[in-house]
């Protein structure tokens, strides 16, 4: 199942024939600007997934950092890296960072093998959004898209997952 616009963003999922009760097993990953995101060949709890899109949807009103916007796509990642996956405090833009939580502009379900040497940042800006997406072995990619279409996305993703949850979870 594809949820959203692959040259934009879009999440690709899928059930496994066997579920696994909670864990929900299945497949999951990200398309930016027509390129995958995730190993969506790999299984993965998506259980787990759910969660973590619960908190990075939950988060969709604190990506406004109009100092990271503004910013091509190298410097952001630098940044970002820099201040808040780092936590350089000598960094110019650590303090910065500490206040504007930059940590919630990350949206990769974090701690999930198929998103290994992936980070995924979500950056609003006053009129638009703009996506900026790292893989180790790709390289960094940018897209433009519509304020809140990200979030769209995401949500309508999550609701996906608790549907599969009600539907096939726990004693189901």
């Amino acid at each position: 199942m594809i949820i959203g616009n692959k040259s934009i963003f879009a999440i690709e999922t899928e059930l496994d024939e066997y579920i696994g009760g909670d864990w929900l097993y299945g497949k999951f990953c990200y398309w930016i600007c027509n390129k995958k995101f995730g190993l969506f060949q790999l299984a993965t709890g998506l259980n787990m997934i759910r969660f973590m899109l619960n908190n990075i949807v939950k988060n969709n009103s604190t990506r406004n950092v109009q100092t990271l916007f503004t910013q091509n796509k190298h410097d952001i990642y630098y940044n970002y890296l820099l201040s808040t996956i780092w936590g350089d405090k000598f960094h110019k833009y650590y303090a910065q960072s500490v206040k504007e939580k930059w940590q919630k502009l990350n949206i990769t379900p974090e701690d999930i093998p198929e998103f290994d040497g992936v980070t995924v940042l979500l950056i609003d800006g006053k009129e638009k959004s703009k996506i900026i997406a790292y893989d180790y072995d790709e390289g960094i990619y940018e897209c433009h898209c519509e304020l809140g279409y990200v979030d769209n996305v995401l949500k309508k993703g999550l609701e996906t997952l608790d549907k599969w949850y009600q539907k096939y979870g726990g004693d189901n």
